[in-house]
């Protein structure tokens, strides 16, 4: 998406993309510049990780199949029980 910079440098987020990514106004961005490329993201203030009744919790997006990794950690503590029960 184009948008153009005013005057003092600024660059307004256009109005689609704030409610999608759930940004409002007074709200912290984070700008990166990697060569020729800058990259504008939201301040997370709510943090990923956080312990719920004694149980670490994430609580950010998932990347991948979570249902295959939580099928292999299942898979891979059954194995661990078991050889423990086989001593």
């Amino acid at each position: 998406m184009r948008t153009t910079l005013d005057r003092f440098g600024r660059i307004v987020i256009p109005k689609r993309m704030r409610k999608d990514l759930g940004i409002e106004p007074g709200a912290q961005v984070t700008v990166e510049e990697h060569g020729q490329t800058i990259y504008v993201k939201p301040v997370q203030d709510v943090p990923p990780v956080a312990v719920k009744e004694g149980i670490l919790v994430y609580r950010g997006t998932v990347e991948g199949d979570l249902g295959k990794a939580v099928s292999a950690d299942r898979e891979d503590r059954r194995r661990k029980l078991s050889k423990g029960l086989r001593k």
